[in-house]
């Protein structure tokens, strides 16, 4: 009989690894997540470096406030443009 028990042993031990637990499966998805959430912030890191430069680039009036003109004038403009397919001009 012990002569049995050493052959039986060998067979065990060639067997197919068997399924993983579920610690095992719940540690490769916690990794997944983690390598998916590292590849999300850096492709969001992109996205707001090229918002930026294609809100600031190409302008060269970029970060600089417009310029009021006075009511009278505004008001003066704005009437001309309806005036000037008259013939008109204020």
């Amino acid at each position: 009989m012990p002569e049995e028990m050493k052959q039986a042993q060998p067979m065990a031990e060639s067997s197919p690894s068997p399924a993983p637990t579920m610690l095992e499966q719940a540690e490769q998805l916690a990794k997944r997540i983690e390598e998916a959430n590292k590849q999300t912030a850096e492709l969001l890191a992109r996205q707001e470096k090229l918002q930026a430069e294609r809100l600031i680039g190409g302008r060269s009036e970029a970060g600089i406030a417009p310029t009021k003109l006075d009511p009278a004038v505004e008001n003066k403009n704005r009437i001309n443009t309806y005036l000037k397919p008259l013939g008109l001009h204020i």
